[in-house]
């Protein structure tokens, strides 16, 4: 499948057929792939939690709203995380590609410095923001990289994110929940939806 054909193909799948199980290896090769997202810095601010077990899925079932289908039904279901602490990985990113030749010792140092100066500087709301964008971009990633691998998803913004955070025990004073995303293989026939016109969303100047 072409990247336009997993474009035009996708839909937002509100039930899945419960019985296709996706191994946890092929969800490990997805969410490389889809990490392959661009970033501001490459920083790849967001953080996955895969989630399957059914008794997590269980307490998490009522701060889904009317997400329960896709919740209940899917295989698993991605929450995509804004990393607000990300600056302090970036002396591991620097070490690697120095390591892999791609910059030399001393590019890596004036870039760790650049770095160290924005973290410095960087607001929380400026964090939030830029990471908001960047969690988004992958996100979309993740859902063609599933289509490409013969799986359906669907974007969700409705979900309670405190209860999500808090029964995922997860550190809300670094994680900011931006999405969660359901991944499974479509039940029954699917009802075609339309785009607006280019003309109607575009202005040329």
């Amino acid at each position: 499948m072409t990247v336009l054909e997993a474009i035009q193909s996708r839909q937002s799948i509100r039930e899945y057929d419960a019985n296709v199980t996706i191994s946890q290896e092929e969800i490990k090769t997805m969410l490389e792939e889809a990490g392959r997202a661009p970033s501001s810095w490459n920083l790849q601010p967001w953080r996955f939690v895969v989630i399957q077990d059914p008794a997590i899925k269980a307490q998490l079932k009522p701060y889904v709203y009317f997400n329960v289908p896709q919740l209940e039904t899917s295989s698993f279901l991605v929450l995509i995380l804004n990393d607000l602490k990300r600056y302090d990985l970036f002396p591991i990113l620097n070490d690697l590609e120095l390591k892999a030749g791609y910059v030399t010792a001393e590019q890596a140092q004036a870039r760790q410095a650049k770095a160290d100066q924005a973290k410095t500087t960087r607001t929380l709301e400026s964090l939030d923001r830029e990471g908001l964008l960047d969690c988004g971009i992958v996100a979309q990633n993740l859902m063609l990289v599933a289509k490409g691998h013969g799986y359906d998803s669907c974007p969700m913004g409705g979900f309670d994110r405190d209860h999500f955070m808090k029964i995922l025990e997860l550190d809300t004073s670094r994680y900011k929940p931006v999405v969660l995303i359901s991944i499974g293989k479509a039940k029954g026939s699917l009802r075609p939806s339309l785009r607006f016109p280019t003309d109607a969303i575009t202005i040329f100047k």
